[in-house]
């Protein structure tokens, strides 16, 4: 049985005191709650690893850290807009000189997508528990992402109709997209009772950080929630090309 990820050390106070107002400011210009949640990850991430305060870090200092990452090609170009967009909010603030100002904005193209192989998926299936398989089974068969697993509320999200069941995805309303639900999946959401699907110890639901943890976790360090979400999105284009010729 998988146990919880360990939890990372705490943010320095001197960053805190910036990324605080910093994400109060992404939230009042309207960002979407998962935006923000990521801009948070990464910035503290940042701050945990770079072993400065923010007024010593300079546009050297943070080019050396970011090129030791071993990142992958898409979340390295996320985490640098992150850190442009923070230090020009701070440069704008008169808080810090932007030294992110001059990060690349492009740093290759699109990588191709890297499906989990189905022999990993399936032995990850057999040996993960009941809340690391469903978790698993939304990214690599709905095609979902950690914030939209983390964020899945039963008595919302999931729609009875006709053909079966569906689930809102990344909004309400008007704003949502439906996914429909293989059968199994939709009775195993079904039972996890009213409120979060995945819920967290302080009466949310847990973090998108611990939902891929728990993915890669079960997978495998060679493999993460993405290369599900790769699997998924190579066997529906397939599956699309099939319909297409037919």
């Amino acid at each position: 049985m998988s146990t919880a990820p360990s939890k990372p050390s705490a943010v320095p106070d001197t960053w805190n005191r910036l990324l605080q107002p910093y994400l109060t400011h992404l939230g009042t210009q309207g960002s979407r709650t998962s935006t923000i949640e990521t801009r948070r990850q990464h910035l503290e991430c940042l701050a945990r690893g770079i072993e400065a305060d923010p007024l010593d870090v300079t546009e050297t200092r943070l080019a050396q850290w970011c090129a030791a990452q071993t990142w992958r090609p898409e979340s390295r170009r996320a985490r640098l807009t992150s850190f442009r967009l923070f230090w020009r909010w701070a440069g704008n603030e008169g808080l810090l000189d932007d030294v992110a100002m001059g990060m690349p904005q492009e740093l290759c193209r699109s990588s191709p997508p890297e499906p989990t192989p189905d022999l990993v998926y399936l032995h990850a299936l057999r040996r993960s528990d009941a809340r690391s398989r469903m978790i698993l089974r939304l990214a690599a068969e709905v095609g979902l992402g950690r914030n939209e697993i983390a964020r899945i509320h039963s008595e919302r999200d999931l729609l009875l109709h006709a053909d079966g069941c569906a689930l809102a995805v990344g909004g309400v309303g008007n704003g949502a997209r439906y996914r429909p639900l293989p059968e199994e999946l939709s009775s195993e959401l079904f039972d996890s009772g009213p409120g979060w699907v995945f819920p967290g110890k302080d009466g949310g639901h847990l973090s998108p950080r611990w939902i891929s943890a728990l993915a890669t976790r079960a997978l495998g360090a060679e493999w993460t929630l993405r290369s599900l979400q790769h699997r998924f999105a190579v066997r529906t284009c397939a599956v699309d090309r099939v319909a297409f010729a037919l």
